[in-house]
Order: structure tokens, then sequence, then C-alpha cells
């Protein structure tokens, strides 16, 4: 009798469990939290872009590298340009103390150099944009170039996207918004890999597509090397009822 009254227990729990906790489910994809499009910020033609569609880089690895060797000239250049209105500023103002000319021609000499230094930076820059470095660690999606082209003045490059930070994004009933929050655990089950990842809700969407009567959500994921931008799976709550929800 003692062992019937047992098992009858485990049985009332068991489905009380049952009415409490309902484990729903919905779709989503993982989607990068960085992406790009690089493009060129001068008119020149590329020496070296190594990588591939689909190869891995690190942060401040080189993609790109142009032909700079006008504007690495122009530099040499006009950094001479700046020494001259240098030397000339000095000497006026010597020649301005022995009152061989006026204050105007040391002002005129002042605002040429500075003139020279500018244009200095507005070259130097030309030769800083000969290297694109990555911004962050990732992979390449596309290249739009290749070696030995020459491209134009903000012409697309190369697409690259983070792997290391991934997001997944669901398409929820709007109707969940009455119990599922920010803050709250699930599980994502990669269709692609099987894996299962603990995340967590990050943001809930603030418009509800009026169709379909469904809401964006965006959660966290753990890092997984195997994981990609792209893949879906499927979403898994615990969907508590004690509050008659």
């Amino acid at each position: 009798m003692n062992n019937f009254f047992s098992v009858l227990l485990i049985v009332l729990m068991m489905l009380s469990s049952n009415i409490w906790a309902e484990r729903v489910q919905s779709r989503g994809i993982l989607k990068p939290l960085k992406q790009a499009i690089l493009s060129s910020e001068i008119s020149a033609k590329i020496i070296k872009m190594s990588l591939r569609n689909g190869d891995s880089f690190k942060v401040g690895d080189n993609l790109i590298t142009f032909d700079c060797n006008l504007f690495e000239a122009q530099f040499r250049k006009v950094k001479a340009v700046v020494r001259s209105a240098q030397l000339q500023l000095e000497n006026n103002r010597k020649l301005e103390q022995r009152r061989s000319i006026g204050m105007l021609e040391v002002k005129l000499s002042e605002v040429l150099l500075e003139q020279r230094k500018a244009e200095l930076d507005m070259v130097f820059l030309n030769v800083q944009r000969c290297e694109i470095s990555a911004p962050w660690s990732g992979r390449v999606v596309k290249r739009m170039s290749n070696e030995h082209e020459s491209v134009e003045l903000n012409q697309e490059l190369i697409s690259i996207v983070s792997t290391d930070q991934l997001e997944v994004e669901l398409v929820i009933p709007a109707i969940w918004v009455q119990w599922l929050k920010s803050g709250m655990s699930f599980v994502f089950e990669v269709d692609e890999t099987g894996e299962r990842i603990k995340s967590t809700i990050l943001v809930v969407g603030s418009v509800v597509d009026a169709a379909s009567q469904t809401i964006k959500v965006r959660g966290s994921v753990d890092y997984l090397p195997s994981l990609l931008p792209g893949m879906s799976g499927n979403a898994f709550f615990q969907k508590s009822l004690g509050n008659g929800q």
C-alpha cells in the first residue's frame, strides 16, 4: 500500500510539472554582431590580397595592400617643402629682430608653414590608406577585387564578417511577450551541427508584424568554433504557467 501511494505521488508530481511548465519552441538564425564591406579610400593598384573567400583573419591582420610609390614620393616631396617653409620662417624671424623686414613678412611665413603642414597631413593620410587592416577578427565573405587590379576611390573591395561574436535572431508569436522577458534563458539547437547552445534573451523587439502577429527577439549565444553566421535552428523555452499565463 505504501508503494502504491508513493507511485501515485510521483505521478501527481509529474502531472503537476506538466501543468505548470510547458516547453515551447521557435525558429531562429545566427547572425554576426559585426559585418562590413570595405572600400578603397584611394585610387591605386592592388599588389597584395592573399585572403580568399572563407579564409579567417585576426584583428590587425593585413587584408589588402596597394601600390603606394606615388603617394610615398608625394609625402617625401611635401615633407621637404615643409622643411623649406620652416627654414624661411626662422630666417624671417631673425631678420625681423634686426629690423630688416616687417612683422607682416613674419606672419605670412607662419601662415605658409601651417599651410605646408596641412598639405603634409593630407599626403600622409593617403600613405596610411595604402594598407587595409582587419578591424576585428573574422572571415572573408566575398572578394570583389583581385591582385594587380587598379581600383577607384570608394570602390568595394572585400566583404567580411565576425565569427567569434554571434547572436541568434528569433521570430516568436507576439503573444509570447506576456511571459518572455530579457534575461530569460533558453536552449538553441543548431540544425547544421546538432549542437545545443546555452542562450539568453537580450532584447525583445519593439514592433509587432501586423500580418503574421510575430515579433523579433535577439539573444546571446555561447561561442563555439563550429558556429557560423547563417546557421539556423530551434530555440526551446520553458513557459511558466504558474500565474495563469
